[in-house]
C-alpha cells in the first residue's frame, strides 16, 4: 500500500487534465494525410491515445502515434506536427494549452470534470522505521533512510520526468529539506523503482497521483 505525505505544499487537487484538442485543418476521412496523434510518458495517456486512434480507425481516418514532450506538443500542434493532444493536466500543462488556445491555433474540444491529486507518496512499510510519518517533518528528520549512492547523505526524492514541471525542488529548498529531487525519465520509470523497492522493502519517497491503476 502507498501512503501520502501529510502536508498542503505537498499536493494539490486539480480540474482535470484530461481534454482533447484538434487542430483546426485536421485531415477528412477521406485524405491521405494521416491524423497525427501525441504519445507522452506516461501510461493513461499512451492508452487513452490509442483509444482515440482506434475510434478514429474505425470511422475511416488514417492515424499516426508522434512521441512529443509534453511541454512542446501544443506548439508542435500550432506548428502542424501534430493535430491531436489529450489528458493535459492543469497544474502542469495548462499555461502552455491555454496560450496556443488564445492564439487560435488549437480547439479545446472537450473537458470533463475529473479531481485529481499529485503527491509525494511512500510504501506503508516505511512507517515502521520512520515513526511519525505521514507528517513531512518526519520524513525530512529520516531523510538518511532513502539515500542512495547518487544522493548520499541526502535523502533521495524521486520525482517524475522533468516536463511534469511539478517544482519539487523548488519545494525542497523552501522548507529547507535533507534531500535531493532525481527525476524518472518516465511513468514507467517511476514504477519500476518502486517495485524494485517494494520487493525490497527498501525505503522509497516518489511522486505518485491519483486516480492511478498503481493503488489497485
Amino acid at each position: 500500500m502507498l501512503r501520502r505525505l501529510q502536508a498542503a505544499l505537498f499536493s494539490g487537487a486539480v480540474l482535470v487534465a484530461s481534454a482533447v484538442f484538434f487542430l483546426p485543418g485536421t485531415a477528412t476521412a477521406d485524405s491521405s494525410d494521416p491524423i497525427k496523434i501525441a504519445i507522452h510518458n506516461w501510461s493513461s495517456q499512451i492508452v487513452g491515445a490509442h483509444v482515440i486512434g482506434k475510434m478514429l480507425n474505425q470511422a475511416g481516418y488514417k492515424v499516426e502515434y508522434v512521441p512529443s514532450d509534453s511541454q512542446v506538443a501544443y506548439t508542435s500542434m500550432c506548428e502542424g506536427d501534430i493535430d491531436v493532444v489529450h489528458e493535459v493536466w492543469q497544474g502542469s500543462f495548462g499555461v502552455a494549452f491555454e496560450k496556443v488556445v488564445a492564439q487560435g491555433c488549437v480547439i479545446d474540444a472537450a473537458t470533463h470534470d475529473a479531481k485529481t491529486r499529485e503527491e509525494w507518496w511512500y510504501p506503508s512499510y516505511v512507517e515502521d522505521a520512520c515513526p511519525g510519518l505521514p507528517d513531512w517533518k518526519a520524513l525530512n528528520a529520516c531523510a538518511k533512510l532513502f539515500a542512495t549512492p547518487e544522493t548520499a547523505p541526502k535523502g533521495r526524492f524521486l520525482a517524475g520526468p522533468v516536463d511534469w514541471l511539478k517544482h519539487d525542488a523548488e519545494r525542497v529548498e523552501a522548507l529547507g529539506m535533507n534531500f535531493e529531487v532525481i527525476n524518472a525519465g518516465s511513468a514507467s520509470a517511476l514504477w519500476a523503482e518502486l517495485k524494485s523497492a517494494f520487493d525490497r522493502k527498501q525505503p522509497i519517497v516518489l511522486f505518485n497521483w491519483t486516480p492511478n491503476f498503481i493503488e489497485a
